[in-house]
């Protein structure tokens, strides 16, 4: 499975979305989305724009609920009509906006690189070739800020080297995403100038990153065994009997547990409804769906 899912518009693995149904919190992803648009569009070349999805939108959101004062809201024309609208964004220019924006565009950069090494299809070359200069400006920038680059890099290049470890357990195998987000959200937090949520957040981000890997696992597993690919579940447990299944189930509702307490631990002056449906209770909902997929499955397929 290797570091990441599909890259496009993602920070990970393409299972966050806006799960809330209140007008509030719409707006403010719009809002959120919209700037990172208008950011990719000023910042870089207008191909990037593709990359302000809901992942990155919904860390800006998480962002701006950190700060007392909300981010200034501006207008900004969209390149997605024929005709001249402009929409209501949150301001493209501000500092940790700009951050997120860099960010996905150098975890798409390693999601490529990924790819590459798993000889994962012509698309990944594709957009590797694609992207290549606004990784490179959007990594320079991000050092430039202080974020410790060579560090996440090299937190997630140790996925590789643990899947093909033979013991390796899904702890392990989930842990360089965990750290790896982690590390993302307890920097921005120090950027936006909250030092007591950098703990707090990192927490966060590391249970966010660990959930992220067990859905995409769950829910891949059929696939993977199909195309004869790489799936931590077949690593770690290889057949699912029932004691096993019964074993992953309690872990993955721990680890589900945990996440809710720390996200419970962040302290936000905005957004909380919208961001607890988002990041954790949808996602709940996801890893529950797919241990009812991995049940549900033919039993010869439960052999590896």
């Amino acid at each position: 499975m290797g570091v990441a899912g599909p890259w496009y518009g993602r920070f990970m693995y393409g299972w966050l979305a806006l799960e809330s149904q209140s007008q509030v919190g719409k707006r403010a992803f719009a809002a959120a989305e919209c700037g990172l648009c208008a950011h990719y569009g000023a910042a870089f070349r207008t191909r990037t724009r593709m990359l302000a999805g809901a992942d990155p939108t919904l860390l800006v959101m998480v962002l701006d609920g950190l700060v007392e004062v909300p981010v200034e809201a501006v207008r900004v024309r969209c390149p997605l009509t024929f005709k001249v609208t402009k929409r209501r964004a949150m301001d493209p220019e501000w500092g940790p906006l700009a951050a997120v924006a860099e960010l996905q565009l150098v975890l798409a950069g390693e999601k490529l690189l990924d790819d590459k090494v798993d000889k994962d299809g012509w698309l990944s070359r594709v957009a590797s070739s694609l992207l290549e200069r606004d990784i490179a400006m959007a990594s320079e920038s991000l050092v430039s800020r202080g974020f410790p680059l060579d560090e996440l890099r090299a937190a997630l290049r140790r996925q590789t080297a643990i899947e093909a470890e033979k013991n390796a357990g899904l702890e392990a195998l989930a842990a360089p995403t965990g750290v790896a987000l982690g590390m993302i959200a307890g920097w921005l937090a120090e950027l936006v100038g909250r030092t007591e949520m950098v703990v707090p957040m990192r927490e966060l981000g590391e249970t966010l990153g660990r959930v992220l890997y067990m859905v995409d696992a769950l829910h891949d597993l059929r696939r993977d065994r199909a195309k004869g690919r790489f799936n931590p579940l077949d690593h770690a447990l290889g057949y699912l009997s029932p004691r096993r299944l019964a074993w992953l189930e309690a872990s993955v509702e721990g680890l589900i547990s945990r996440h809710r307490a720390a996200f419970a631990g962040v302290t936000l002056f905005r957004h909380r409804e919208a961001l607890e449906a988002s990041l954790v209770t949808g996602l709940a909902d996801k890893a529950r769906t797919g241990i009812e997929a991995v049940k549900s499955m033919p039993q010869p397929l439960l052999a590896t």
